[in-house]
């Protein structure tokens, strides 16, 4: 086939050589940041096409290596396209604690030696015995999703797997990897699969038994009732083993849009037999999406609250969920967050958890691409973006923030989280990649914790049309704050 003799190819070892950017101390960025990115590797790669942002990088993904605290990485999207996906894949491997940084292409997903189209939604996961698994959408002449590991933690790779590969008569989106924490072998991916012909959804389920060698068939473990679509879904494996899945579930915005509009939710789904099984969906939350603008102006800054972010409390077992909602905020952009006691069954009436000060529609108080996570000390954090900082006439200015709390009252009020600026002032999100019409970062960002820091991986604009934005890391320590 085609397709795995191009990937073959790929993984060779002079192209990855070629591509790959030298070991040293990483360029400080905001305080208490480190920038991982620079300008693209892919400089002399053929141009797949000419609607892309040279120098762009968007939807970081962090993770930190749970047998090793000094062996983290981060992992992107390069040069990203107009009309969704980027050229290539980049990821960085610190394996003294952050310090020093090795970025390179990850093999087998790079426009120098691959001749299969598109890459996206790039995702990284570190199993229980330090293995880094990653996984990728591909969107070209077939629609792909594909996982490949390391056993070194990001320095060289095994050839990329095939979950599912289809022609482009069905899409494949938003893929997301889950290692059993006790067991390494077992592993989840989730994602979303549109056939064109029927205008049908299926939220998709493969498993792997052996560290992600080789996977079942995926096989559909929820179809929404009509044509709506599933995004963002991810598995938590919970304390008693039983699984969890938390996605979005309205108009899906990849291949077209439903008409009328349908109902916006965030749902869940479970399994107490390893997959084999699912329950029907709980309604989490009935949400309205938000759309973003810059301040002051009717342009659409382009980051949707489709995908939303799931966390489990090691300690006590409440699971957080976070989105972007229109309804919870006069400004129309606001972080919602719900929770639960019960493993999914039941959840905690949303509220707005970004401490943002509240604006007019459109205006200062928006907040946006949230991310959450919980420390194994049962801290937990949020991280969010908003434009508080900007003011009439002097242009948009956006800070990244995080929000700590700890204790089972947590997602029931705002009394107990304390929160500290990560990033910012930052000017020149206008300038960022376009892409599907709007200015563009990701609908997600990265956020995960090591033994006494949480790691958010973020997108900071630059100003500078050359270099337009980077991925930073900011390392803060796992310890909330008195409110």
């Amino acid at each position: 086939m085609r397709l795995l003799r191009s990937l073959a190819a790929a993984m060779g070892a002079a192209a990855v050589a070629a591509l790959a950017l030298a070991t040293g101390p990483a360029a400080a960025a905001s305080a208490g940041s480190t920038q991982l990115s620079g300008m693209t590797p892919f400089t002399d790669c053929p141009p797949d096409s000419t609607q892309y942002t040279l120098n762009s990088e968007t939807e970081p993904f962090v993770a930190a290596n749970p047998a090793d605290p000094d062996n983290l990485a981060v992992i992107w999207q390069q040069d990203r396209h107009a009309w969704g996906s980027s050229r290539g894949i980049v990821i960085s491997v610190s394996e003294d604690g952050g310090r020093t940084w090795e970025r390179k292409p990850l093999p087998g997903f790079s426009p120098c030696a691959d001749t299969i189209g598109r890459v996206t939604n790039p995702h990284i996961v570190f199993g229980p015995d330090g293995t880094l698994h990653a996984s990728v959408t591909m969107i070209g002449d077939r629609a792909s999703v594909w996982t490949t590991s390391s056993q070194d933690g990001g320095t060289t790779w095994g050839t990329p797997v095939a979950l599912a590969d289809d022609t482009r008569e069905v899409i494949h989106d938003k893929q997301a990897v889950t290692v059993d924490p006790r067991d390494p072998d077992r592993l989840y991916a989730v994602w979303n699969r549109r056939t064109m012909a029927e205008d049908k959804h299926d939220l998709l389920l493969a498993t792997s038994d052996d560290g992600g060698a080789t996977w079942e068939s995926p096989r559909s473990v929820y179809r929404p009732a009509t044509t709506a679509g599933t995004v963002g879904a991810q598995v938590l494996v919970q304390r008693d083993g039983s699984l969890l899945c938390v996605f979005f579930e309205s108009d899906h915005p990849i291949g077209g849009v439903a008409t009328p509009p349908l109902p916006e939710q965030i749902r869940a789904i479970r399994s107490t037999d390893g997959g084999r099984t699912w329950s029907g969906p709980v309604t989490v939350a009935d949400i309205t999406l938000n759309v973003p603008r810059f301040p002051g102006t009717s342009n659409q800054f382009m980051a949707p609250g489709i995908v939303p972010d799931v966390a489990l409390d090691p300690i006590t077992g409440t699971v957080y969920a976070v989105w972007g909602d229109a309804g919870l905020s006069a400004s129309g952009s606001a972080v919602g967050m719900s929770a639960s006691y019960d493993g999914g069954r039941t959840w905690t009436t949303p509220r707005k958890v970004n401490a943002t000060p509240d604006s007019e529609a459109g205006g200062t108080g928006q907040a946006f691409l949230p991310q959450v996570d919980v420390h194994r000390n049962g801290t937990v954090a949020v991280t969010y973006y908003d434009f508080r900082g900007s003011t009439p006439g002097a242009g948009t200015v956006t800070d990244h923030w995080m929000l700590t709390c700890r204790g089972w009252t947590c997602p029931l009020n705002g009394r107990n989280w304390s929160e500290r600026r990560l990033a910012g002032p930052m000017t020149g999100l206008e300038g960022v990649s376009m892409s599907f019409g709007a200015p563009f970062v990701g609908t997600y960002v990265g956020l995960s914790h090591d033994d006494e820091s949480f790691l958010s991986a973020y997108v900071a604009p630059t100003g500078t049309p050359e270099d337009p934005q980077n991925v930073q890391l900011a390392t803060t320590p796992a310890v909330p704050r008195l409110p």
